[in-house]
C-alpha cells in the first residue's frame, strides 16, 4: 500500500476530526504550507464565521518517526494533527503511542475503508499566525 492509497482509503473511510458536524467538513490534499505539505487537511469554513478548525493528517506507510516529526510541524497552523498509517505496518507506532501523546499528535490506523483512532490529541493553539494565514489563504481558494 502506497501513501496515495492510504490517503484515498482514509478519505473514503469518512474520517472526521473530533467534535465536528459531518455536513460542513471539507478536505484538501497536499496543502501548501510555508515549510511542508500535509497530505490531508480537514477544515470547516463558512463565509459568516471563516475557519472554525483546521486538522492536518500526515500519511506514512512505514516510518512513524518521520511522520511524527512532519505532523508536529503542522502544529504551526493546525488545531489538531494526526499521523495515519496502514494497519499492516502500525505495530511499532502503536507500541510507541507515548511518543504521540508526548507530542500531542494523534494516531489513526487505516485498513481499507475503515479506521481506528489510537489517540485523539487535545486542541492545539497554532504556533504561527504567518503559517495559519498561508494555509487559510490556500484553503479559501478551494471552496
Amino acid at each position: 500500500m502506497g501513501e496515495n492509497v492510504l490517503v484515498n482509503n482514509l478519505i473514503k473511510s469518512n474520517f472526521r476530526p473530533p467534535y465536528r458536524k459531518n455536513s460542513r467538513i471539507k478536505y484538501a490534499l497536499e496543502v501548501q504550507s510555508i515549510y511542508n505539505r500535509p497530505d490531508i487537511v480537514y477544515f470547516e469554513y463558512t463565509k459568516k464565521d471563516g475557519f472554525n478548525f483546521i486538522t492536518a493528517v500526515e500519511a506514512k506507510v512505514k516510518n512513524w518517526q518521520v511522520a511524527l516529526k512532519q505532523a508536529y510541524r503542522n502544529k504551526l497552523f493546525a488545531d489538531r494533527v494526526y499521523v495515519a498509517m496502514p494497519k499492516k505496518y502500525s505495530r511499532s507506532a502503536i507500541s510507541n503511542i507515548k511518543e504521540f501523546k508526548n507530542n500531542s499528535v494523534g494516531l489513526i490506523i487505516v485498513e481499507e475503508k475503515k479506521y481506528k483512532i489510537y489517540y485523539h490529541p487535545p486542541k492545539n493553539k497554532p504556533m504561527s499566525q504567518k503559517h495559519v494565514l498561508k494555509v487559510q489563504e490556500y484553503l479559501a481558494s478551494t471552496v
